[in-house]
């Protein structure tokens, strides 16, 4: 018992001496060896290799010198640190503290040692001296709060290097007061007494403190004593037992942590600068992973291990080694993190198919788990896509950006809009969490299944360059492992917090459907032209893989897909990076085309010989297309997946009473009248009134208040005029090479905003029922949004929009917060609005436009955009952009394609090109009588060499039949998945013929059918 005179310590006062106590410490851990000479090369703007550093001219630097461009660029400067060998007391305690701004990548030997940016000032050191090179990036872009800035001038600024050796009883020391007192300070807050950072003014006694809170103050306090009379074993021992003495309790919850470092491969920088980035996190994992065996670390895109391998085969050499004794979890699914609202379900699908196959080649089996924590939104076919890539676990953290609700769950059994399920979790933080006892008990409060289920995952480590978890993060990790009043704390991959979770899977709340950001909704429509290159890429693409059926060739490689599915990235596509991104993509995606479009008109045959048509699609082409060697147009009707000659197979026209009037346009089957102002203010189409109203442009003022090229504000689709502006109106009969009506257009000049013209062109085909419109503009406005708008007559309650795969329908009924949120939606280039009884009905079909919205009758369909950040050029300049609008049909027949078939057959005519004269439709004889709700999605050569898949999809939910008919007496049909592996459903019923093989199929609503056609391997 004490006896001295100042028994009663005032609890008050102690927190705020343990953090003096804190600096005290501090101090300890560090003593300097040495300065470093240093030696730096020239700044360029082209990466120098570690291969070629010898080749440098190398000056000796001075502290405080500046380098690099105004603000930071892209640029790369080598160091030369020369480093003694370390003396005996020194040997595995000496870190090199650099002093210099930017990103950088410590090399040794030649291999990538450790990163170095403002998260992770120092590195550990070898023991053996020698020659340490530094690739310097001056930029400073990772996402770190706090960070000092660069320079106005220049990008970075060098203040030399020093080698410290770190005490280790110091630095134990120091982490385990540093995390207690971190902890004192979350009990002190929660029952409303300061915290420890107070030093002026008042302090309240502890008068209401918990047994806890009185008990850990008290131990510290004789801690402290210990300390202060230069206790050192007493004090250090003292701590370890204190953490001992205060075990976590089972029902605290458990906070399972993964090491992460998300890392966006472009974003506010260019691939190189995210490649490089990679290289220099995985350096400092490397170290880390030495450090700290309890360790664990996830990354989770095939295509950064791609780049590693090829740039630096020493350090992936290492990678691989983690990988496969469990400290480096490899898992994902895609081949890297894509945007999944904008690809084609076909895109899509070649993700998972080359992404799973480098899984494969990472870690000996595809990966269980798709990890995506910063994707913009989830379609509701996404589970069944998943799972046929054999991914049934399914991690995000983005619905807790949703700014109208909250998402009701945290680990839940999410159920795709066909019935399939994955077990799914929704992180109730972010994927940068830094180890903190705030964040950790927050998360594990917020555990909505907490009862059920008492893990939540948690990511922890800086991103985007940050370098992912420091030694400061690791440290704290250890100590609240088993601590009373916190989560129990362990370090966990993902794949095995998902596995803990499947033995409460029947006890977990189900989610059907789509989930919808509350967030982002500008990035349908930013960046529209690269969009629109994109889905060009995708049309191509899909047009070789049929042709390759047709002349009996491979599948491609993922060679050919790699820059389409590096497009697909989630701050790619959705047009929030900077504008050197898409100068970058657009230059690379335009040359894969044009090299894809060039292999194509090779096989079509050389210039000079009869003209032919390819038709890659799963349905006959009904249309009017330009002769390639005439200006004329020409109405064709193309069968099926084939070679068609049209100088010997023309087709005649439908003979109709044409009308081509300034307040009129018809072909027969649709009739357009225009009011005054040159406005379509009436629709029919086959007799039946479709629009009652308008369809106008529309422009409304776009100041998003936070992510300007991400949001589209609530606002905004209240504040639009419409454009008025419209002159020289003139319409036009076009004819064919014989004299025959194949086109009716109307077209008029258009004023847009203060600074925008354009040319808007409606046009009816010969045979269609679709009103093509067609809008030229040269857009120069800042800040404005354009849509195209339909007032329709139509009052249903929900909007059915295009999926990659399927539809999505959406309540459009006001009053409901969620509901209302939906004030502009994703759809993959259609969007229709019906009765509620589903009868009738009016779609807009786009070619490469995925932004819409839909209230009262209306349907809008947003065309540009004009942000500023990231990329102040964004969308300015000459768009050409397509859409059309007709009659919505559920169900696909000769005339009357459903809008998912529209989207394809409207906007991608077939080949055209030269070819030798044939016999006949050089093609695949493949038939599909009747096609109901299904539509056509791909066909492309088997994987595994042996004969083709054929991929369709229900869009509409409406389970079904359809019969198959191929020209092959000796055909075999095997239902695939999307990796093309068997698949355990077996047909309904199949049969051969005389006349080939059918098959009678059956399929669940909303199904992805695949199904291989050929020699099936067992």
């Amino acid at each position: 018992m004490s006896t001295h005179p100042f028994a009663d310590p005032f609890p008050q006062l102690i927190p705020k001496r343990g953090r003096h106590v804190l600096q005290r410490l501090k101090s300890r851990i560090w003593s300097t060896s040495g300065s470093v000479e240093v030696e730096g090369a020239a700044v360029g703007r082209l990466p120098v290799s570690v291969e070629a550093v010898d080749q440098l001219e190398f000056f000796r630097m001075k502290p405080g010198e500046l380098f690099g461009g105004p603000g930071g660029s892209w640029e790369q400067r080598w160091f030369r640190c020369r480093i003694p060998a370390a003396k005996e007391a020194e040997r595995g305690q000496r870190h090199l503290f650099w002093e210099c701004q930017g990103e950088g990548t410590a090399y040794w030997k030649g291999e990538p040692w450790a990163g170095l940016d403002v998260a992770h000032p120092s590195c550990p050191l070898p023991d053996d001296g020698g020659v340490l090179h530094i690739d310097q990036g001056s930029y400073q872009t990772a996402e770190w709060p706090g960070r000092p800035p660069l320079q106005a001038e220049y990008g970075c600024r060098f203040d030399g290097a020093v080698v410290k050796v770190r005490e280790t009883g110091a630095w134990d020391a120091y982490w385990d007061l540093a995390s207690m007192l971190e902890f004192l300070d979350h009990l002190l807050v929660g029952e409303g007494y300061p915290a420890s950072g107070k030093t002026i003014g008042w302090l309240p006694p502890h008068q209401a403190a918990a047994p806890l809170l009185r008990f850990i103050l008290a131990e510290l306090n004789a801690l402290f004593d210990c300390y202060d009379r230069g206790e050192w074993r007493a004090f250090t021992t003292g701590l370890t037992e204190l953490f001992r003495r205060c075990p976590a309790g089972a029902h605290q919850g458990v906070a399972a942590l993964i090491g992460h470092a998300h890392l966006d491969m472009v974003w506010l920088w260019p691939e190189e600068v995210g490649i490089r980035k990679g290289i220099h996190t995985f350096a400092t994992v490397q170290r880390l992973l030495d450090q700290y065996p309890e360790w664990v670390f996830n990354q989770s895109s095939p295509y950064l291990y791609q780049k590693i391998a090829r740039r630096e085969p020493g350090l992936f050499r290492s990678i691989s080694r983690h990988i496969f004794s469990g400290r480096i979890e490899a898992t994902g699914g895609f081949y890297l993190e894509s945007d999944l609202n904008l690809p084609s379900g076909e895109a899509l699908a070649r993700g998972l198919l080359h992404g799973q196959r480098l899984f494969q080649e990472l870690r000996g089996e595809p990966s269980r788990l798709a990890w995506l924590p910063d994707v913009f939104g989830f379609p509701g076919f996404l589970p069944q896509l998943l799972q046929q890539a054999g991914i049934r676990y399914f991690f995000s953290s983005k619905m807790r950006w949703s700014a109208i609700e909250t998402f009701p769950h945290t680990s839940f059994r999410w159920i795709g809009d066909d019935g399939t399920e994955l077990l799914a979790h929704q992180c109730p933080a972010g994927y940068g969490g830094i180890v903190s006892v705030r964040a950790t008990q927050r998360s594990v409060r917020e555990n909505r299944q907490g009862g059920v289920f008492p893990e939540v995952l948690l990511g922890q480590g800086l991103s985007d360059g940050g370098g992912g978890p420091t030694e400061e993060m690791l440290e704290r990790a250890r100590r609240y492992k088993n601590l009373t009043g916190m989560p129990q704390t362990e370090w966990s991959t993902g794949e095995a917090f998902f596995a803990r979770m499947a033995h409460c899977r029947a006890e977990l709340p189900a989610y059907q459907g789509e989930m919808y950001v509350q967030k982002h909704r500008g990035v349908f429509t930013t960046h529209g032209r690269f969009k629109q290159l994109y889905r060009d890429c995708e049309k191509i693409l899909a047009q070789r893989e049929a042709l390759h059926v047709l002349l009996g060739l491979p599948a491609l490689s993922l060679a050919d897909w790699e820059r389409l599915l590096f497009a697909q990235f989630h701050d790619a596509l959705p047009g929030s990076a900077i504008g050197l991104v898409y100068q970058e993509l657009e230059s690379q995606l335009k040359s894969d085309r044009n090299v894809h479009r060039a292999w194509i008109e090779e096989q079509l045959g050389d210039v000079g010989a009869a003209a032919t048509l390819f038709n890659p699609h799963l349905l006959p082409w009904r249309g009017v297309i330009q002769h390639p060697t005439q200006p004329e147009l020409h109405y064709v009707d193309v069968p099926a997946l084939c070679i068609f000659n049209i100088d010997t197979k023309r087709s005649n026209p439908p003979e109709v009473e044409w009308v081509a009037e300034i307040d009129r346009l018809s072909n027969g089957r649709v009739d357009l009248r225009f009011n005054q102002t040159g406005e379509p203010e009436r629709l029919w189409v086959d007799g039946e009134d479709r629009l009652l109203e308008l369809g106008r442009l529309i422009l409304y003022p776009d100041h998003p208040a936070d992510f300007d090229a991400w949001e589209i504000d609530h606002q905004t689709l209240a504040l639009g005029r419409a454009v008025q502006t419209i002159s020289h109106r003139k319409t036009a009969r076009i004819r064919d090479g014989e004299g025959r009506i194949v086109r009716v257009e109307w077209t008029a000049q258009v004023a847009i905003g203060s600074g925008s013209t354009g040319t808007l062109r409606y046009y009816l085909d010969a045979g269609s029922p679709f009103l093509m419109v067609e809008l030229a503009v040269d857009w120069h406005e800042t800040h404005r949004l354009l849509k195209y708008s339909v007032q329709t007559g139509y009052r249903s309650r929900q909007i059915r929009c295009g999926a990659g795969f399927g539809s999505t329908c959406r309540s459009i009924r006001p009053g409901r917060p969620a509901e209302d949120a939906e004030w502009e939606v994703p759809a993959q280039r259609w969007a229709a609005l019906t009765h509620d009884d589903g009868s009738g009905g009016l779609t807009i079909v786009t070619e490469a436009k995925y932004g819409f919205s839909a209230v009262h009758g209306s349907l809008g369909l947003s065309l540009l955009r004009a942000p500023t950040y990231p990329d102040p050029g964004a969308d300015q300049g000459r768009h050409e952009i397509r859409f059309a609008i007709g009659p919505f049909y559920a169900t696909t027949t000769a005339g009357y394609p459903n809008p998912a078939v529209a989207a394809e057959l409207l906007y991608a005519p077939p080949r055209l090109g030269s070819h030798a004269e044939t016999d006949g439709p050089g093609g695949l004889f493949l038939r599909i009588d009747d096609w109901g709700s299904v539509s056509p999605s791909t066909v492309k050569p088997a994987e595994n060499g042996s004969g083709f898949v054929l991929r369709l999809h229900e869009t509409m939910g409406r389970p079904g039949t359809i019969t198959l008919r191929y020209g092959h007496p000796e055909a075999a049909f095997q239902k695939v998945n999307v990796l093309e592996e068997p698949a355990d459903e077996i047909f309904l019923e199949s049969s051969l013929d005389a006349t080939g093989s059918s098959l009678k199929l059956s399929y669940r609503a909303y199904e992805i059918i695949s199904l291989r056609i050929g020699q099936v391997q067992p």
